[in-house]
């Protein structure tokens, strides 16, 4: 267990779903009484019954606002586990700031109106300066047919257009496991949902200052999208994209298309193009899948339209570019107290899936530290302010540093 005046962080890898939720309760419970509990944020495994564990947590927990949902992984700070059964809890107190949690029942096939929704039921909030958003990202698994995605694109447009664009804004895409083979859930109003998403809006004291952490580069020029549909790009250069792809990647490429998935990158510079590279302009888009038949790639998000400026993009499995992130903004934040840290993660970073032989994880372990509380989770699409506005993220680690004044304290 983790804990300050700020946060409590428990978790535990009993398979037990009853003994697992008890052991959470029991261990956090106490720490809380007589404090003020502003939010519990929830996640568990799905080797989990994830009711039987929201349920129970709930009734322990009276009124307080829980989020959160299914995730293959976490992180604190001296634990990181993938692919075993787990529950993880932090619980966030206080009494300089406040917290209003809004949930959205259904996104599927009407991301952008539950988007809409959710902004306009935040604006209620006293301000609407920082916040953090879950959303399942699984629409059907492949248990259940064709796997598809709720897209976060249209999600966080529909709560730009709310006029909460410029918000600090850290969120993720839930899912079971990296490849999609069962359904996620949200935590929704003490209970558990498919296809649903939360908003939690921080006012007061506490600041959320989000660093994005992707380690890649572009190794090409600029070429535009000419042709897609959706999630799918049709063309490049007024090519197949697949065969497009192939040409850059040039024939000592030993990647065919097979290899797409999850693994080929395209960026998009959210800044100005003729500027020295910068990686927190860039969001990514990682390829989901390939339709050789027509030639086309199938992205995570379907914001890569005709006339879309893109880059192929190099990963840098050094993950030294870590410590040095997260040092300056601890540097940047030297006036304040950092009281917790929140890292969501994209599964495509766990070294099984990228082929590291470190664990990028454990330099974000290092650079934190143990004097701060540290809650992570792997997801699908991360979600980040990238430039001037709110962005879905591909292949990107989200750390969120929480910090108070240090006269709160």
């Amino acid at each position: 267990m983790s804990n300050n005046q700020f946060v409590i962080v428990s978790h535990t890898k009993e398979l037990d779903s009853y003994k697992a939720a008890q052991f959470i309760v029991q261990e956090t419970l106490p720490k809380i009484h007589e404090k003020n509990p502003k939010l519990a944020i929830l996640f568990y495994s799905v080797h989990h019954d994830a009711q039987k564990i929201v349920k129970i947590i709930s009734d322990a927990f009276n009124e307080i606002d829980i989020v959160g949902g299914t995730s293959p992984g976490y992180i604190t700070n001296d634990t990181l586990e993938v692919d075993q059964p787990y529950v993880s809890l932090a619980v966030l107190i206080g009494d300089d700031f406040d917290v209003d949690t809004f949930y959205s029942t259904q996104i599927k096939n009407r991301e952008f109106e539950a988007g809409l929704e959710l902004g306009e039921h935040a604006k209620s909030s006293k301000k609407q300066q920082h916040g953090i958003l879950f959303y399942d990202s699984v629409k059907q698994s492949v248990s259940e047919g064709a796997p598809s995605l709720n897209m976060a694109t249209p999600l966080i447009s529909g709560i730009s257009q709310s006029g909460l664009g410029n918000m600090n804004l850290a969120g993720i895409g839930v899912l079971a496991d990296p490849n999609l083979q069962k359904p996620a859930s949200i935590v929704c109003e003490g209970n558990t949902i498919r296809n649903g998403a939360s908003l939690s809006i921080f006012s007061g004291d506490v600041q959320l200052d989000t660093i994005t952490l992707h380690g890649c580069s572009p190794e090409s020029g600029y070429y535009t999208v000419t042709k897609a549909e959706g999630p799918v790009i049709i063309e490049i250069e007024n090519k197949p994209a697949i065969e497009f792809i192939k040409e850059v990647l040039g024939e000592a490429s030993t990647l065919e298309p097979k290899d797409y998935p999850l693994f080929l990158t395209l960026g998009v510079n959210h800044g100005d193009l003729f500027d020295d590279y910068n990686p927190n302009m860039y969001a990514n888009r990682l390829c989901l899948a390939v339709d050789e038949s027509v030639g086309a790639l199938i992205m995570f998000e379907p914001d890569l339209i005709a006339g879309t400026k893109i880059q192929i993009m190099q990963r840098n499995l050094n993950f030294s570019y870590i410590s040095i992130q997260i040092n300056a903004m601890k540097e940047q934040l030297r006036d304040r107290e950092i009281v917790f840290a929140l890292y969501l993660d994209c599964i495509g970073r766990w070294s099984r899936f990228c082929g590291s032989e470190e664990e990028e994880g454990h330099f974000v372990q290092e650079a934190i530290g143990r004097d701060i509380p540290l809650f992570g989770v792997y997801s699908g699409v991360e979600i980040s302010k990238v430039g001037n506005g709110l962005q879905a993220l591909d292949w990107t680690g989200v750390l969120s540093l929480f910090s108070i004044p240090r006269k709160a304290i």
